[in-house]
């Protein structure tokens, strides 16, 4: 199968989430406590709107990344943006009581798409590495050995966060603040290029909670989603920077890989480069693609590497019937 998986929007895609080129074309489903939001999501989209008729042929995340690059002289809106793409990829799910606690790494997937894509993925065993951009939490939710109502870790960590192991915490009752420990998985390294819903720069500190609670936060007070748009290397925050460093690396030990719902757009340069310097540098040999566009994507990873061998297959969906990827 596949030693490295590389995963894009058009991953979570299948499984119900919006394309990140989506996720301005509507608003926010808000919980009813949260209504008073639905005036500063209009004025979100109302800012997108604006920008796009001044920008024809740009995307979401490159309006994103503008905002991102001047929130210091001009943050208002930044904030507000993160609120809004947030809810669109956590809040209109259907969601528990304490969703905010309770939709988190330990819960199992419940797309059946995924739950097929992993079972398929791990039977191989090969998988050692998963580097996406997407920002949801399918991933973590998906790396399981099984699916079942219980709560418990991933089979996956976090790749380039400090130390030999990692403890989040798993909240069993958050009216009386209990919760237990528990240890992420040791046998894949997941590495999230563009920050993740479970992620939070907060006043005093950079963390990973187990569960989406820096999501749901109406205020900035406590610290917001660790989210970064498209931006150039140089510019990352350090946490985020080691993150690419140890992903660039794993992906060069890598001698094949297997790329779904990602197309390596020319307006992500600084992630185009990234993989474009690990093709060229490591050991990879094949590279197979789930996605409708598959043929389009092979002309650019061979114009990087003319000697890989790679496979076009269709997109997730219609791949699961095949025989062999």
């Amino acid at each position: 199968m596949a030693e490295a998986l590389i995963l894009g929007a058009g991953f979570s895609k299948a499984a119900g989430l919006p394309l990140t080129k989506e996720l301005f074309d509507q608003l926010p489903v808000e919980p009813s406590e949260h209504q008073n939001l639905l005036a500063q999501h209009e004025s979100v989209r109302a800012a997108w709107i604006h920008w796009s008729s001044l920008n024809p042929g740009k995307g979401t995340e490159e309006w994103m990344s503008e905002l991102y690059s001047n929130r210091e002289t001009d943050g208002s809106i930044w904030p507000k943006v993160l609120r809004f793409l947030t809810a669109r990829l956590v809040l209109g799910l259907k969601e528990r009581q304490k969703a905010e606690y309770f939709h988190d790494v330990f819960t199992s997937v419940q797309s059946d798409i995924h739950r097929q894509f992993w079972t398929r993925i791990l039977k191989e065993g090969e998988i050692r590495t998963v580097v996406t951009t997407n920002y949801d939490i399918l991933i973590e939710q998906g790396l399981r050995p099984r699916y079942e109502s219980d709560r418990y870790a991933p089979l996956c960590h976090y790749g380039g966060m400090p130390g030999p192991e990692q403890w989040y915490r798993k909240m069993l009752n958050p009216i009386k603040n209990e919760s237990e420990a528990v240890l992420m998985g040791n046998d894949i390294s997941l590495f999230k290029l563009h920050g993740s819903l479970n992620w939070a720069f907060e006043p005093h500190d950079f963390k990973i909670h187990g569960d989406l609670r820096a999501a749901f936060r109406k205020t900035t007070k406590a610290g917001h989603v660790a989210i970064v748009p498209p931006i150039p290397e140089k510019q990352l925050p350090e946490d985020f920077a080691v993150v690419w460093k140890y992903a660039g690396q794993a992906l060069r030990k890598s001698r094949s890989w297997l790329v779904c719902g990602y197309s390596f757009p020319t307006y992500d340069i600084a992630v185009q480069a990234f993989f474009r310097d690990a093709i060229r540098e490591g050991v990879v040999e094949r590279i197979a693609i789930l996605d409708p566009w598959a043929a389009d994507i092979e002309k650019k990873l061979l114009s990087y590497k003319p000697s890989l061998t790679v496979k076009t297959l269709p997109g997730l969906q219609d791949a699961l019937s095949l025989a062999s990827w």
